[in-house]
């Protein structure tokens, strides 16, 4: 996938997926509301020619609320504009 402009496409880092547990009725819980995405990391996968300072690979925390949601060969992906990026680790 190509990114445009200043957009960045990013993914949830394993550390930071969500993991389902079972409770003893049976129940699938998948977080809790606690389990946000907001101070969670992720990984650069592609950036667009405007961005500066961020390249693939890289791990970033961003504002999660500013992301999109798609889909990429089947995997959770989301697309954000580079200035909602607020590190670089």
């Amino acid at each position: 996938m190509k990114m445009l402009t200043d957009n960045v496409l990013i993914t949830l880092n394993e550390e930071g997926k969500e993991k389902e547990r079972v409770t003893g009725g049976g129940i699938i819980l998948t977080g809790t509301p606690d389990d946000d995405k907001s101070s969670k990391p992720a990984t650069v996968i592609a950036v667009g020619p405007d961005v500066l300072d961020i390249v693939q690979g890289n791990v970033v925390y961003l504002d999660w609320a500013t992301a999109i949601s798609v889909t990429v060969a089947g995997n959770s992906a989301a697309i954000i504009q580079s200035k909602h990026i607020k590190a670089v680790l």
